[in-house]
């Protein structure tokens, strides 16, 4: 998977024209019959796809806000025209919700369910150190004394959200293995302004976040205050 361009946008200095554009996406429909289009997919060099267009990525080129109200918000001509395509509106969503309606489709679809002990940020560091203090660790009680699990989601690094009545449409070709991956290692979404609620939102989720121990840990070092985080757990 070309993990650059999916990150990428279009780098032209200037937005192509709206028919350019319109072009491409005939093209690719044709040959696919939807538009359904990878997050990863590059119109090939040498191919029909407009020569201005090219080695670009064609959804960070039309699945975003900005070429909507640009080029189409105004115009019910050109509304129709994608419609008609089968253009996936809810791919216009940032990606941070797609990211969420993915991961709770993926949570309901799973075949297998595992359940995991919340533990602390310290317990997680410092668990492990024998048989009877692994064991004492996974023990975290609600207030009337009972050991707290919860439903994870623990994605695949590999897996791509298939095309499956499983799955929101708008969510279909993405990578969400990768993207879960990369939230877990590099806090990608979940910093400045709306970090602790998108870190509250995540943990409520079930999110593995210390992937190497498959434990549900508490991001207390990000900002989230247990007293917070307990009750979505009760």
């Amino acid at each position: 998977m070309a993990i650059a361009s999916f990150r990428s946008s279009v780098t032209k200095s200037q937005e192509p024209p709206f028919e350019v554009t319109m072009e491409a996406l005939i093209i690719y429909h044709a040959e696919h019959g939807d538009l359904v289009i990878p997050s990863n997919f590059v119109m090939p060099f040498n191919s029909p796809y407009p020569p201005m267009l090219q080695g670009l990525n064609l959804a960070s080129l039309v699945y975003q806000m900005k070429w909507w109200r640009d080029n189409v918000s105004t115009s019910k001509e050109r509304q129709q025209q994608l419609n008609d395509m089968g253009f996936i509106w809810g791919r216009l969503q940032t990606k941070w919700d797609l990211i969420v309606e993915a991961l709770g489709a993926y949570k309901t679809w799973r075949k297998d369910t595992d359940y995991y002990p919340v533990m602390t940020t310290t317990e997680c560091e410092n668990e492990g150190e024998s048989e009877g203090e692994n064991e004492k660790n996974l023990k975290i009680n609600n207030s009337n004394g009972s050991p707290i699990w919860i439903e994870v989601v623990d994605v695949a690094e590999s897996f791509v959200v298939p095309q499956s009545p499983h799955f929101p449409v708008a969510t279909w070709t993405l990578p969400l293995g990768y993207l879960v991956k990369m939230i877990r290692l590099h806090s990608w979404f979940i910093s400045g302004t709306h970090k602790f609620e998108r870190i509250q939102l995540l943990n409520s989720i079930g999110l593995v976040w210390d992937k190497s121990e498959r434990k549900v840990c508490e991001r207390s070092e990000r900002g989230l205050d247990r007293r917070e985080y307990e009750p979505l757990l009760n």
